[in-house]
């Protein structure tokens, strides 16, 4: 069964050896407890917010084998309001998961260092091959300017575009045709009856 550790480590945690250190140790009781740390995915890295420690966290992301990114936090905690997003995916084998998912759990609590924390089971065939699908997205090439199209493909649809007004407009000019037009002098002498057996009445 495959789990997903997900926790947050506040920004002020400046020192990228300190970052690494805290996720190495994180790591270490995830295998403590007999969890084997799966690569990670591709995923939440597009919302990272790039800044010059960028390439640190790319060096820290390989060396622990995690999904890390710095993210703005929904509210401000302990008056902190970005935080290291880390992500591990782990597999635990078949025998005592929930006594490795407690102790994994209950080792975090006692982490000052990370301020939120949850540990979720983990689909890993769905996800990996979501991971598949947005890496051969990402390598389509997207032509260089979309907007223009060639004459061939426009021509179709324009032509059935055309042929629809103009049924509309016939259309139309039937209705117009078909309907007899009332006389002037026809309107005036109903008016005039209606009118006589309104004052009879």
């Amino acid at each position: 069964m495959h789990y997903q550790l997900t926790y947050i480590i506040p920004s002020d945690v400046a020192d990228p050896k300190t970052l690494e250190g805290i996720i190495a140790d994180i790591n270490k009781k995830i295998t403590d407890a007999g969890g084997i740390i799966k690569a990670p995915l591709a995923g939440l890295e597009d919302q990272m917010i790039t800044d010059k420690s960028a390439e640190e966290l790319e060096k820290i992301k390989k060396s622990q084998n995690v999904r890390l990114f710095k993210h703005r936090l929904g509210y401000p905690i302990k008056h902190v309001s970005y935080g290291f997003y880390v992500a591990a995916v782990y597999e635990l084998p078949e025998k005592n998961q929930a006594a490795a998912t407690k102790k994994i759990t209950t080792e975090i609590k006692l982490n000052k260092k990370i301020t939120r924390f949850i540990n979720t089971k983990y689909n890993f065939e769905v996800f990996s091959e979501q991971s598949r699908q947005k890496e051969k997205t990402k390598n389509i090439k997207v032509p260089e300017n979309p907007e223009k199209i060639e004459r061939k493909e426009v021509e179709p649809l324009q032509s059935i575009v055309d042929e629809a007004i103009r049924a509309k407009k016939e259309k139309r000019e039937r209705l117009l045709d078909e309907k007899p037009a009332k006389d002037k002098k026809t309107e005036i002498e109903e008016l005039d009856e209606k009118l006589e057996q309104i004052l009879n009445a």
